[in-house]
């Protein structure tokens, strides 16, 4: 139902935004669309992430939550397309030393339980801390400028605005290098092919290893 309304919206229509490059080609290869028909507008995140917050401000919401000093972020619903179990697999093979925190801040259902289930059976709950109940985008915000890394190895996003959000809290970015998300992440994330755990924990350690590095990006 949804293709034939998105096929017959899109040849009707006078003029398509796409929120990506890389929507736009889709709609040209699945629904033969004219490309002079179709103009790239990215999509903007909430003004409150242009201004960062105090270290103190910060401190107050990491303390609020009782998070460590050091973690790793997830933020995203937890179903399969977004791939977080590639990111615990990854986590399983850092260093001792690099093993800091995954805390994972979204909703899921079934695809969460797998995950849950797959850190059980390896007996590793306490490298990953889960927030379901974020209070607000400023609590957010904070969660994003304390963390390492942001990382989010989706399959396919339209656009990706969570990166945009971590890249805009001064936080470096590993990703997927599908769909829209290295127009997203820019040219100083680290791109990876999302099925690859083992690429995801190689970028991490080099990050976590390398404080220029990490700032550059």
């Amino acid at each position: 139902v949804y293709d034939f309304k998105f096929k017959y919206s899109c040849q009707k229509a006078d003029k398509i935004i796409a929120i990506s490059e890389s929507t736009k080609k889709d709609i040209i290869k699945f629904y033969n669309i004219n490309p002079s028909k179709i103009q790239v507008i990215y999509q903007a995140c909430n003004p409150l992430f242009y201004t960062l917050q105090s270290n103190t401000s910060v401190q107050k919401i990491m303390d609020q939550y009782k998070l460590p000093q050091d973690f790793l972020l997830y933020v995203g619903s937890v179903i399969e397309r977004k791939n977080l179990l590639n990111i615990v697999k990854a986590h399983e093979q850092l260093p001792e030393n690099l093993k800091i925190p995954l805390v994972i801040i979204g909703k899921g259902k079934e695809y969460k339980e797998k995950v849950k289930t797959y850190i059980q059976s390896k007996r590793i709950e306490e490298n990953f801390i889960w927030i379901d109940n974020l209070v607000n985008n400023s609590h957010l915000q904070a969660l994003y400028q304390q963390a390492k890394i942001f990382i989010y190895p989706s399959v396919y996003e339209g656009f990706g605005i969570p990166v945009v959000e971590a890249l805009l809290s001064k936080t470096p970015v590993i990703t997927s290098n599908t769909s829209s998300l290295p127009e997203a992440a820019g040219p100083n994330s680290f791109c990876i092919d999302p099925t690859n755990h083992e690429q995801i924990a190689h970028k991490i350690e080099q990050i976590l290893s390398n404080k220029e590095l990490a700032q550059n990006m």
